[in-house]
């Protein structure tokens, strides 16, 4: 469906957002438990694979899908955090500290 779309998209439109896609993807990180260490505390402080982020923004997309705008003192990244990557136990807590740090 979404390629369907794109391609009825002129060319100029085609590319602006290839190129909103590719600086996108670079600032983007995907969470999956196997491979990634999260540490998400009440304070706002978010730790990542060893290193220490600030929760700048929680945006809800819905009951299944989290991303944290964390930034540090070198970079800034998005941090999805889909409900199938967690037990489910995990992801209601992460859910709970995310709603407190969006108030």
């Amino acid at each position: 469906m979404i390629l369907f779309v794109v391609s009825a998209l002129p060319l100029e439109v085609k590319a602006l957002l290839l190129c909103f896609l590719i600086r996108e993807l670079g600032s983007q990180s995907f969470i999956s438990q196997s491979n990634s260490e999260l540490f998400l505390n009440i304070d706002g402080t978010c730790r990542l694979n060893g290193k220490t982020f600030d929760v700048e923004g929680v945006s809800f997309f819905s009951r299944h899908l989290i991303v944290l705008d964390l930034t540090s003192q070198f970079e800034k990244r998005r941090l999805a955090l889909a409900f199938d990557a967690f037990q489910e136990d995990t992801f209601r807590h992460l859910s709970r500290v995310c709603l407190v740090l969006k108030m």
